[in-house]
């Protein structure tokens, strides 16, 4: 079985004060490739060398993604969060850095017993 995070829980040490749009949202699996998003996944949108991801923050959450962590900008500033089509969208800073400490908050967590 695998063990539930919440999103709030998953980026405590980035945002400590959550909002209640992301208290709420189960994380089980992130995924950072935007055409391999199922249903429930939550959507990590880096910008990379060749590709900003944050262009398929809308693709994701057709596809099923239950939330999205995304690079924060000058438009969306670290911590703000928006909702689009009801999913969270959540903004952090440096998001790229973050990413094995992230992964490893939320798969260590689901291999406690």
């Amino acid at each position: 079985m695998i063990e539930k995070m919440t999103l709030s829980q998953l980026i405590a040490p980035w945002l400590a004060n959550a909002s209640d749009a992301i208290s709420n949202a189960d994380v089980t699996h992130l995924e950072l490739d935007s055409r391999k998003v199922t249903s429930g996944d939550t959507f990590v949108a880096v910008v990379g060398h060749a590709v900003d991801g944050r262009k398929f923050i809308d693709k994701a959450i057709e596809l099923g993604a239950s939330s999205v962590i995304a690079q924060s900008c000058s438009e969306h500033p670290h911590g703000s969060v928006e909702l689009r089509s009801q999913k969270p969208v959540v903004y952090l800073s440096d998001l790229g850095e973050h990413l094995s400490h992230l992964a490893g908050r939320l798969y260590n967590h689901q291999a406690m017993p």
